[in-house]
């Protein structure tokens, strides 16, 4: 072991939204990375936090996606990030659930977007996912589909991400995708 990271095949605005991040908590995008969009700039910056192991910069990256989602979700780069998520992170990777979800609540408008289609059919994984959000929507508005509801030691105040957090049986409970916020349930897993 050498204990050097090889950054190479990373995308330099990337990689610099990780160091802000590791640094200060927060990042930034630059003009170059949100050429494609938002969605997919964050995306990558979530799929960077997934290889090198870093949760806290996953969720901010999450939240930064999911803030981006209300203007871009009827854009290529909303298909385009999808496909990015779906090749480079695993089956229960929290972005996913979101993407899923959005994708559920504007299904009649995306079905008509050509590069969506083609994704869709080209990846059952993701088609079954969306299946499973539309179902969880039609039983009553949106609820988790992350199916990763679980015990933490993260602090939610420390990075504002308090909807994500809750307290069961005196432990703090956290959902990844956001969407589970009934921490008064006996059937939290």
């Amino acid at each position: 072991m050498t204990g050097e990271i090889d950054l190479d095949d990373q995308e330099p605005g990337i990689v610099d939204s990780m160091v802000q991040f590791l640094y200060h908590r927060d990042y930034s995008l630059s003009t170059a990375d949100t050429s494609e969009g938002s969605l997919l700039a964050n995306a990558k910056v979530y799929i960077i936090a997934d290889r090198y192991d870093i949760p806290d910069l996953k969720l901010a990256a999450m939240k930064k996606y999911q803030a981006a989602e209300p203007t871009e979700w009827n854009s290529t780069s909303f298909s385009a990030s999808m496909q990015l998520v779906y090749d480079n992170t695993p089956e229960t990777g929290t972005l996913r659930a979101v993407i899923a979800n959005t994708a559920a609540s504007h299904i009649r408008e995306l079905v008509d977007r050509g590069e969506f289609v083609t994704l869709c059919q080209g990846y059952g994984e993701v088609a079954f996912d969306i299946i499973k959000a539309d179902l969880a929507v039609k039983r009553g508005g949106e609820t988790c589909v992350c199916e990763r509801k679980r015990p933490t030691n993260i602090r939610a105040s420390s990075y504002g991400y308090s909807d994500y957090f809750g307290h069961h049986n005196g432990l703090q409970w956290y959902c990844p995708c956001g969407r589970y916020n009934d921490w008064s349930e006996n059937d939290v897993h």
